[in-house]
C-alpha cells in the first residue's frame, strides 16, 4: 500500500510544479506586455508636410540668380545653413537657433529638436513648414518640456518634403547640436 501513496504524492508534486511554471510564464507575459505598453514612444516624423508655414519662419533676402541644386527626376536636394548651438529658454518657452533652407534647395523641411537616445528620446520642439528660401531663428517648445537647467547633447532632425505633393522624402538629415537650457 505504501507504493500507490508515494506515486500519488509524486504525481501531485509534478502537477503543482507544472501549475507553478504556467503561473510564472503568465506573470512574465503580463509584465512584458505592460512594460511594452508603458514604454515612452519614439519621436515620429509627419508623413506629409504641414499645411502652414511656421509662424517664426522668415523669408531670406533674395539670393540673386542662385541656381537650384541639380537633382534627378523624382529626387531632391537640400542646401542647409545652421548653427550647432541651441539655447532653450524655459521662461518664455522658446528655443533660439540658426537654421536656413536657402533658395538653392528643392525641398521644403520640418525641423525637430530632440534630446535623448533610442526609446528615451524627447521631442523638445518641432517647427511647421520651412519652405525653400526661408530661415528660422526660434521655435516654440513642446509641452511639457522635461528639461532642467544645464547642457545637453541633442540633434536637429531635418525632415524633407516634396514642395508639390507634400510627401515625405525617403532620406532625412540628423545634425548633432549642443543645447543649453536656461531657467
Amino acid at each position: 500500500m505504501p507504493q500507490p501513496q508515494t506515486q500519488q504524492k509524486e504525481s501531485k508534486k509534478k502537477w503543482m510544479l507544472l501549475l507553478l511554471l504556467l503561473l510564472l510564464i503568465t506573470l512574465a507575459s503580463v509584465i512584458m506586455t505592460v512594460a511594452t505598453l508603458l514604454k515612452p514612444s519614439t519621436v515620429m516624423a509627419p508623413e506629409y508636410a504641414p499645411q502652414s508655414v511656421d509662424g517664426n519662419a522668415e523669408k531670406l533676402p533674395s539670393q540673386g540668380d542662385a541656381d537650384k541644386l541639380a537633382t534627378q527626376e523624382g529626387g531632391g536636394a537640400v542646401s542647409l545653413t545652421y548653427s550647432t548651438q541651441v539655447t532653450v529658454d524655459l521662461s518664455d518657452g522658446q528655443a533660439s537657433l540658426l537654421f536656413q533652407n536657402p533658395a538653392r534647395s528643392t525641398q521644403d523641411v520640418v525641423l525637430q529638436l530632440v534630446v535623448g537616445e533610442d526609446d528615451q528620446e524627447t521631442l523638445v520642439a518641432q517647427s511647421q513648414l520651412i519652405p525653400v528660401g526661408y530661415s528660422l531663428d526660434r521655435m516654440e517648445l513642446e509641452e511639457p518640456v522635461l528639461l532642467t537647467q544645464g547642457g545637453y547633447h541633442g540633434e536637429f532632425r531635418v525632415l524633407c518634403y516634396d514642395p508639390g505633393s507634400g510627401e515625405k522624402a525617403v532620406v532625412n538629415t540628423v545634425i548633432p547640436v549642443d543645447i543649453t537650457v536656461q531657467p
